[in-house]
């Protein structure tokens, strides 16, 4: 059953292609458009990491200000799209060249992403915790690898065990914290078995990618922005997918 509510978001997008690249594109040229203007526009330059690193950078307030922008802009392009996308699923919205974005619950959804991030948050610094204090006494890099991987499941599960609420919000739609944990546990094997399958897929590409990146640069990157395009729409789907199941109690197909 996880193979097939992941096989399902896949199909979903690639079923897709069209709408989920309109969709995506446009808010995330837009983002890194912005984001390089802050850049540039703070006064910045491209060795400014190894100078602050070095002590030497006069710009630290600038840097700092930069980050925070940069954070700013990836939420909102990251609610933008999940939201188009939510609504292009479930309510048959179908995008133009450029998504909607005035009038839509785009802030409502970047503030419960925040909530819900803040809880994850919570449970992930504990096991963190527990993961530096097993990896310190074992001093094993196998377990600190396996330990990596366990934390990746631990936020993926709970993440899909509370997400219902973001495509609740994304249709405006109210749908509480408790609301979605109780949706979500007639099927709770079955998310647990798509959080090990994420989490293993992820450590495995990025070690993947992290070998390509040796001796082939440009097509690492290449790779790492396709992946990473794929993951996040595929965690957005996996929530649309599960949303629709179990709230609107349409089908598992495909």
């Amino acid at each position: 059953m996880a193979w097939k509510l992941i096989l399902h978001s896949f199909n979903m997008i690639f079923g897709n292609l069209a709408e989920a690249l309109k969709v995506s594109v446009g808010p995330i040229l837009i983002g890194l458009l912005l984001i390089g203007i802050s850049f540039f526009g703070l006064g910045l330059n491209f060795d400014f990491i190894s100078q602050m690193e070095q002590g030497r950078s006069s710009n630290a307030g600038a840097a700092l200000m930069f980050v925070l922008l940069a954070i700013v802009i990836f939420t909102v392009v990251l609610a933008w799209i999940a939201v188009a996308w939510h609504r292009f699923v479930l309510l048959e919205q179908y995008p133009g060249m450029l998504p909607a974005f005035k009038g839509q619950p785009i802030g409502a959804y970047i503030g419960k992403t925040l909530v819900l991030s803040l809880l994850v948050a919570l449970v992930a610094f504990a096991f963190a915790f527990v993961i530096g204090f097993l990896t310190a006494v074992t001093a094993s890099m196998g377990v600190a690898i396996f330990l990596g991987v366990a934390l990746g499941f631990a936020v993926s599960y709970i993440w899909l065990r509370i997400g219902l609420v973001l495509p609740a919000t994304a249709l405006r739609e109210p749908l509480k914290v408790s609301e979605s944990i109780a949706a979500t546990k007639p099927m709770s094997g079955t998310i647990f078995g798509v959080s090990v399958i994420l989490a293993v897929l992820n450590f495995l590409i990025s070690l993947i990618i992290g070998q390509v990146y040796n001796f082939a640069g440009i097509i690492a990157f290449v790779l790492d922005v396709a992946v990473n395009w794929v993951f996040i729409m595929v965690g957005i789907s996996i929530l649309t997918t599960l949303y629709g199941h179990l709230i609107e109690k349409r089908p598992l197909i495909d």
